[in-house]
């Protein structure tokens, strides 16, 4: 019990230093997705990926991050693009995924959306997860849309 205390000690204490942590009706903390998204930053890319363990793909990092704070999404980008509400952009929020059509046409890669116009993606095989900015050229381009699940 002491380890399991100590583990969400460490996790709350973390949020709020990153100044993630805020209460929501219901319990639900979407802008902590986008925290438990930081905390996998430089983490390995690994396709099919869903875990620090294994590394991650983008969906895997976006369904992992919404599961470790009790919000459940599909798992691959293009059911998570077709099962969230659509948000516009310029309404975006801590916690929305952004969608991109990158290697195939539809959505085909999705990061979370952590506010200042920045998001947390797992970009590609070479690369570890990292913030980026949505007004980079390559993201700009390919922008598809946003999502909400909370």
């Amino acid at each position: 019990m002491r380890a399991a205390q100590a583990e969400q000690n460490w996790r709350y204490r973390d949020l709020v230093i990153a100044g993630y942590f805020r209460v929501f009706w219901a319990g639900l903390c979407p802008a902590c997705s986008g925290a438990s998204a930081r905390l996998q930053l430089g983490e390995r890319y690994k396709f099919g990926g869903k875990s620090p363990a294994t590394g991650f793909d983008c969906s895997g990092l976006t369904w992992f991050s919404h599961k470790e704070n009790g919000i459940h999404i599909p798992r691959q980008s293009f059911e998570q693009f077709n099962y969230g509400r659509p948000i516009l952009k310029k309404d975006l929020k801590a916690g929305d995924l952004v969608f991109f059509e990158t290697y195939r046409q539809g959505a085909s890669h999705v990061g979370i959306y952590k506010g200042a116009g920045e998001f947390i993606h797992a970009p590609n095989r070479n690369k570890q997860v990292q913030i980026q900015v949505l007004s980079n050229s390559y993201y700009r381009k390919r922008y598809l849309g946003a999502r909400r699940y909370w």
